[in-house]
């Protein structure tokens, strides 16, 4: 589930060479005024991973190419990371041939098979209210013989962002920020309250982090 350091450099060289590419905010204004006049390209990230600041920012800021990560502000500064993720974690690092869930075997022979199944179990945990999906979650991971609680360690893929490589990006002047739930809950399983807090938390915590207004929310 992830783009490699090489093949990300590639792809801005790509965009670069055959697009425009341009800030979020000024995609909106030019949207808004007729201005897009050529093909042209915005750069987002979800969640905040760590790896947006380790691996993606040296290459934006060496090509001056400006982008926006939208943020899942509960995780930022945490030794935990997305509920999909530690089940990827889990379905990587463990060493079971298979798992049964809900009347169904999967195959984890291969890499292959284990990202098939991530994508199956992901699809069926996303239809829960947000506690049962973790309950669920955890409950998949120790059939995986994995640590449903285990810290997020400084150099996994997996990382969240925290508040001293949010700044920096931030005072580049080429990196926006939006919000992304605080959470990562599904809103469409929440009440209304909880909804409202999802949203307005992550809108507050991304202002907050980042010392700039929070204009927009990526679900």
């Amino acid at each position: 589930c992830f783009v490699e350091e090489n093949s990300f450099n590639t792809q801005i060289g790509y965009l670069k060479k055959h697009f425009e590419i341009i800030s979020l905010s000024e995609a909106v204004e030019r949207m808004r005024s007729g201005g897009i006049k050529r093909p042209t390209a915005v750069i987002t990230f979800d969640d905040g991973y760590q790896n947006n600041f380790d691996v993606a920012f040296p290459i934006l800021f060496r090509e001056r190419v400006p982008a926006t990560i939208f943020l899942t502000t509960g995780l930022i500064n945490t030794n935990d990371t997305v509920w999909y993720c530690r089940l990827n974690l889990a379905l990587a690092q463990t060493h079971r041939d298979f798992i049964e869930r809900n009347g169904f075997k999967f195959n984890l022979s291969t890499s292959d098979l284990k990202a098939k199944t991530s994508a199956a179990i992901q699809e069926s945990l996303k239809k829960l209210e947000h506690p049962k999906l973790v309950a669920s979650m955890r409950n998949i991971i120790l059939q995986l013989d994995e640590d449903p609680d285990c810290l997020i360690e400084t150099d996994s893929p997996f990382r969240m962002l925290d508040e001293t490589a949010i700044a920096e990006m931030a005072r580049s002047g080429l990196i926006e920020f939006g919000a992304h739930t605080h959470n990562h809950a599904i809103l469409s399983l929440l009440s209304d309250e909880e909804r409202r807090y999802e949203i307005s938390e992550s809108i507050r915590t991304t202002r907050e982090l980042t010392g700039q207004s929070c204009k927009y929310f990526a679900y």
